[in-house]
Formats: C-alpha cells, sequence, structure tokens
C-alpha cells in the first residue's frame, strides 16, 4: 500500500511522457480507456479474492508453491539446465542485443 502513490505517479508521468503515442488517434485513446477500466476492474477483483480467501484459509499452499518452485529452478541452474545470465546475441526486449558488459550494445 505504501508503494501506491510511487506507481501511481510513476504511471502518469509515462502517461505524459508519451501522451503523443498513446492518443495519436481516437482508436488509441479508445484502446487506453478500455484497457485502463479492464484493468482497474480486474485488479480490483483480484484483490478481493485474494483478502475473502486469506480470511478463510492459510498461506500454508503458497509457501509449498514457493518452496516447490525455488527448488526446481536451484536444481535446474546448477545442472546447468537454466543460464544465470542471457545468452550472448540473444535479442533483448529493448531492442538490443546481449553483449553481458553493462553499457556495452547501446546505441
Amino acid at each position: 500500500m505504501l508503494s501506491l502513490p510511487a506507481v501511481f505517479g510513476a504511471g502518469l508521468f509515462e502517461l505524459y511522457d508519451k501522451r503523443r503515442e498513446l492518443l495519436a488517434s481516437q482508436a488509441d485513446l479508445l484502446n487506453l480507456i478500455t484497457a485502463t477500466v479492464v484493468s482497474g476492474i480486474i485488479g480490483y477483483a483480484t484483490i478481493a479474492f485474494l483478502l475473502s480467501y486469506l480470511k478463510k484459509h492459510s498461506t500454508y499452499l503458497f509457501i509449498i508453491y514457493r518452496l516447490f518452485l525455488g527448488t526446481a529452478l536451484l536444481l535446474l541452474l546448477f545442472s546447468g539446465k537454466l543460464q544465470d545470465e542471457p545468452s550472448h546475441g540473444v535479442d533483448q526486449p529493448n531492442g538490443h542485443a546481449a553483449t553481458g558488459v553493462v553499457g556495452e550494445g547501446r546505441q
């Protein structure tokens, strides 16, 4: 809850920063409004569900899930089937190739 003002402020800043691309046409504006309303409804429903679930149940299921997932990830990491760093030359989401060196590969 303490992070909500920071997250909201970051969202407003991003909206202001990208306003020309987001509001380029009426269709873009409609998409933005629809996505915002749907994500708000889904987020509210998710929080309501989780709060009602935690009133009736414990967090043991979540703890067991996290222990299982953590163990599986460590086993995959130590067996070499999972790398702890991206492979060299693999495209990253930002469109740049991974180089393994901080600052390298940027234009």
